[in-house]
């Protein structure tokens, strides 16, 4: 059992006894009065049992998507300090440079290779880690 459960139960044991003791202890008014005091606040605290565990397999997703979501920023954020790579090496090039010249320069063309291949990596995957190709043929 895990402990959210064992606090559950002991909760509930309490206010079985609480229970108990006030309906031999009392008279049928006075318990009445007694536990319509306790009645509201056990409502409360049952209420918010039953939320927490109605709700904790959808809080522990989200935690999850969150993470992936996390993972999926960091990966794009080196894919961009590559590009930038890309642009440094390019920039770094005179003026003078066509086109042929410079895809020949082999700086440029580590870069290039490198931005490519994360592009190829991160290309098929959308921000909540589902194939975004497969969605786009859905729609």
């Amino acid at each position: 059992m895990s402990a959210a459960v064992i606090v559950a139960l002991g909760i509930l044991g309490t206010f079985v006894i609480l229970s108990a003791i006030t309906l031999f202890r009392f008279s049928a008014d006075e318990a009445m009065k007694v536990l319509g005091v306790f009645t509201g606040i056990f409502g409360l605290i049952f209420g918010a049992m039953g939320t927490y565990f109605f709700t904790r397999t959808e809080v522990t997703a989200a935690r999850t998507e969150a993470t992936a979501a996390r993972n999926i920023v960091a990966q794009y954020k080196s894919q961009l300090g590559t590009a930038a790579q890309v642009v440094a090496t390019i920039d770094s090039k005179p003026t003078s440079y066509t086109l042929a010249q410079l895809k020949d320069d082999q700086g440029y063309q580590k870069a290039v290779m490198h931005l490519k291949a994360a592009d190829a990596k991160f290309d098929q995957w959308s921000y909540d880690g589902t194939n975004e190709k497969q969605n786009n043929e859905k729609n």
